[in-house]
């Protein structure tokens, strides 16, 4: 290997060291690069070790540190480390591209137990390179020890640096979350919860659209179809429910549209969280709370036929932000957030529709109702 050194080293039996403060070793190319040879690997570094194997033979292992570069229209290289057993061929154990990735050909261990993302990235992605068959397998999570007792986990899911754990797999493979959860996907009707709260038209699940339930109005000013969970009220702002609803309006004109949360009819009508159209005032939706009839509003997206989803999420037991997708639910835009009004009565689902000014019936479409909770 032909090397220079920036200045003269000193052997002492156990250490080379510089002679002065210079402390680079510089290994020049192996030749320059052209149309005829498009790429010249460095020269090996090597460190070379003995080992005695018990059978009764020496073995000699060599590690080499090389360059290898790619020739293409925007060049790349990769810095190899190979392992080679008594003059055998050399196989790379691990490679860092220019480009930042670091691949390895067996186990990655981290002694300290984490593997985290630096700070100028935001994310870590994890995917396999498996063929597409029917045995693929393309990430396996798992552990080196089996898992028998009881409480042993597979995965863990926090929500900061591995210390607050809102959800896990367990060792019989089991989801196991800290909330609870209502789900309505709305298959050939509702769930036995709901009832029919005004009827002035129709409700129906669609038979040619299986998980759409249809509320539908009667043709008058002010006729309503609604549902609600018949007074069963079980959401409150201490354990902050969490709302997520698929819908599809016919027309967003001559409507009012309401769907959320809301208090017990035997105890009022002014304590409520929802999603809200009314078209005599405009025609975008907005989340309304109303504490004691007392409200704080705030606007959203104007209101279309098409299918959307609307969610919000409590951020404490007095504020809330609120989301809006059109592509069901897989990316989200924040709305904004209220942190007044919001209730503090015990709430139940509700879902209603209005036509206004006798502009004909209208109907309100459920594809989806979800809703999370803590349990405590």
């Amino acid at each position: 290997m032909g090397y220079t050194v920036d200045n003269l080293w000193k052997d002492d039996g156990t250490n080379l060291s510089p002679g002065v403060d210079y402390r680079n070793i510089f290994s020049p190319k192996l030749g320059t690069a052209d149309v005829g040879t498009t790429t010249y690997n460095s020269p090996d570094m090597i460190l070379q070790a003995s080992a005695w194997d018990t059978d009764g033979s020496e073995d000699t292992w060599q590690w080499k540190w090389r360059v290898t570069p790619a020739s293409a229209a925007s060049t790349s290289s990769s810095l190899q480390l190979y392992v080679q057993k008594n003059a055998g061929v050399d196989a790379s154990q691990f490679s860092f591209s220019s480009s930042g990735n670091m691949q390895g050909s067996g186990t990655i261990t981290s002694y300290t137990g984490s593997f985290a993302v630096g700070a100028s990235n935001t994310s870590l992605t994890i995917y396999g390179r498996e063929t597409d068959d029917a045995t693929a397998v393309a990430v396996k999570i798992g552990n080196a020890a089996t898992l028998t007792s009881p409480l042993g986990k597979v995965t863990s899911f926090c929500t900061d640096a591995g210390i607050t754990e809102v959800a896990h797999v367990n060792r019989n493979g089991e989801f196991r979350n800290y909330r609870t959860q209502f789900l309505d996907e709305f298959w050939n009707g509702v769930v036995s919860y709901w009832i029919t709260r005004t009827s002035t038209g129709s409700v129906a699940a669609q038979s040619s659209s299986n998980g759409i339930y249809r509320l539908t109005t009667g043709a008058a000013d002010n006729n309503e179809e609604s549902i609600d969970w018949n007074d069963i009220c079980p959401f409150q702002n201490t354990l902050r429910p969490s709302f997520h609803v698929r819908l599809k309006l016919d027309l967003a004109s001559n409507i009012q549209v309401r769907i959320g949360l809301t208090e017990s009819t035997g105890v009022g009508t002014d304590d409520f969280i929802c999603f809200r159209i009314n078209s005599d005032t405009d025609t975008n939706w907005y989340l309304v709370t109303s504490d004691g009839g007392a409200e704080t509003t705030d606007v959203g997206p104007a209101a279309t036929t098409g299918t959307v989803d609307f969610k919000w999420e409590f951020m404490s037991d007095t504020s809330i932000e609120w989301l809006y997708s059109t592509d069901g639910g897989f990316s989200w835009t924040s709305q904004g957030t209220i942190s007044t009004n919001v209730p503090t009565e015990q709430l139940q689902p509700f879902a209603e529709v209005i036509v206004r000014n006798n502009g004909g019936a209208r109907y309100l479409e459920l594809d989806k109702i979800e809703i999370f909770q803590d349990r405590i």
